[in-house]
């Protein structure tokens, strides 16, 4: 059975409600507390909030159930009360199936409302005792029990077809041999372009020959990684009780019944509880992963949201022009809000220090160091996804190694090393879904582009550092410095302001697209004059 809770935004003041879908039928639970002058509820309120209500939920196609205390006298045909709830229901086309007495008081209180139309109802709901009795054998509480009987199919699973590699059964040894017999052959002097488009090409034919593509159709099935052998014994166990107490209806089983219902429950709560746990202690400091995790405790989905299309191809075209065009006049903007004739490097100091002319070669250990500490993250554009590269490195570290100095000696960067995979992400849930502005574009990079990105931002992080050009409130791309670097100093500033008696004001400012509108011949020339970076350091193809 597929239960899952359900949240929603609308909130009511003179009664609450809990949603759950059950095999895609939409339950209702309600509460009304009955108006007094402690609680000042009035009727009045609560019948406009009803049919609020009621116009949202009549208008899902599902199938609706709708049940709980509403604390109105519905067997009394003279209370203008229940008659107006009751004619409420049928103004939205639902029906009241309760007809017994469920207060000790002798009224209806409790309801079992559904459509008109619905017939997952089986029979009229049954009135009996709660069984609920404290320790003298006085009943528990004023309501009785009510059970109806539902006729709910349990839905199909969605079925999709799938492609796939079996890149766990690759021999690691033999891809290790592969590559570096692929690899030999291929030694020579050739431009980076040529150089890249070789071991791409390598490492693609040799990734199909050892895990081809195959497709098969799958199953859709709730993930649920908790679900240990023990706990499902113990759900058999519990499934036998029940057909024995439904066959003989004796209350000793009935008893052994409940003692297998609370053992599953408690072990379920066990196994959550040890799986999840084993999982942060794992993640250890990692934040991203515990913030994923936390998202998916509280039940954020994941899906992916995108604007209503027919093809994909014109959305991604409508994706990048909008992009294109949101950035084009943000730089517009900015070009007619400067000042006429000014100069933005006027105020840049000349750069006296040692200048920074050509980039150091990497040595095979270097990039071998940035390899292993990289993300294991893989891009669609990858030949080979990372977690293989990465486990026979050294088969390919020579291949590797020489495309990265070749892009530094001749100051290329290659075409394949400039594309990425442009994802709209929506930037909060709730936002419009069709506001093509609500989205953000993540591009992602192939892995061999971002070990030439790190070796790069090494050796202009080393002339930084050794002709002290940080600024000395930044708190980004260096090392050891971060946001927490940043709320310190902030922090540390206005508490010094505020013990010398000075007022404080913090100004926060988010600009739009920022590395998306930098003037490139700007940063450029700033980087030549301010930074002193020249020749094929600063040369860029």
């Amino acid at each position: 059975m597929d239960v899952k809770a359900v949240s929603r935004e609308d909130t009511f003041t003179h009664f609450e409600y809990l949603e759950c879908v059950i095999n895609f039928t939409r339950l209702r639970i309600i509460y009304r507390p009955p108006p007094s002058k402690k609680n000042q509820l009035r009727n009045s309120v609560f019948f406009d909030e009803w049919s609020h209500f009621l116009d949202s939920v009549v208008v899902d196609h599902r199938e609706l159930i709708i049940t709980g205390d509403l604390n109105f006298h519905l067997d009394n045909v003279q209370d203008p009360e229940g008659v107006k709830f009751l004619r409420i229901l049928d103004d939205h086309g639902l029906v009241q199936h309760v007809k017994e007495s469920t207060h000790s008081g002798g009224h209806i209180l409790d309801v079992v409302i559904l459509r008109d139309s619905s017939s997952v109802l089986y029979g009229e709901p049954c009135v009996t005792d709660s069984g609920l009795y404290d320790k003298n054998g006085n009943p528990a509480g004023d309501h009785l029990a009510i059970c109806s009987k539902l006729t709910l199919s349990k839905p199909a699973r969605e079925r999709k077809s799938i492609k796939f590699r079996k890149l766990r059964d690759i021999v690691i040894s033999d891809l290790s041999d592969s590559i570096r017999s692929s690899f030999e052959l291929q030694k020579g002097e050739n431009s980076v372009e040529k150089s890249v488009n070789l071991c791409n090409t390598t490492l693609q034919n040799i990734l199909d020959s050892l895990a081809p593509v195959q497709s098969k159709v799958i199953t859709i099935r709730p993930d649920c990684p908790w679900y240990t052998s023990e706990l499902r014994a113990a759900k058999r166990e519990r499934r036998k009780a029940e057909r024995q107490m439904r066959r003989t209806d004796l209350t000793v089983h009935r008893e052994i019944y409940r003692s297998h219902c609370t053992q599953v429950s408690k072990l379920a709560i066990h196994c959550k509880r040890s799986y999840y746990s084993s999982k942060i202690v794992e993640m250890g400091k990692d934040q991203k992963q515990l913030y994923r995790l936390t998202n998916r405790l509280m039940g954020a989905k994941s899906d992916v949201v995108l604007p209503a299309h027919q093809c994909e191809e014109m959305l991604a075209n409508s994706f990048g022009e909008f992009f294109q065009t949101t950035i084009q006049k943000i730089r517009n903007e900015l070009c007619n809000g400067s000042k006429i004739g000014f100069d933005p490097l006027q105020d840049d100091n000349e750069f006296t220090g040692v200048h920074l002319h050509t980039f150091e070669p990497a040595s095979q250990d270097q990039i071998r160091a940035i390899i292993l500490s990289a993300s294991p993250k893989s891009c669609e554009l990858d030949p080979m996804p990372s977690f293989l590269l990465k486990s026979c490195l050294d088969s390919c570290l020579a291949m590797v190694t020489d495309i990265i100095n070749h892009s530094l000696n001749q100051s290329v960067v290659p075409s394949s090393f400039k594309q990425a995979v442009v994802r709209p992400l929506i930037k909060k849930t709730g936002l419009d879904p069709e506001e093509y502005r609500n989205y953000r574009p993540v591009s992602n990079l192939s892995f061999l582009s971002k070990i030439l990105e790190k070796v790069v931002a090494k050796r202009l992080d080393h002339h930084l550092e050794s002709n002290y050009l940080h600024d000395n409130v930044q708190s980004a791309y260096r090392p050891c410095h971060s946001t927490e670097t940043a709320l310190l100093r902030v922090h540390h500033d206005i508490v010094a302001a505020l013990d010398s008696g000075s007022c404080v004001a913090l100004i926060m400012l988010d600009l739009s697209a920022a590395f998306d509108v930098i003037d490139h011949s700007i940063l450029i020339n700033r980087l030549e004059i301010g930074f002193g970076i020249s020749g094929s350091a600063l040369a860029y193809t």
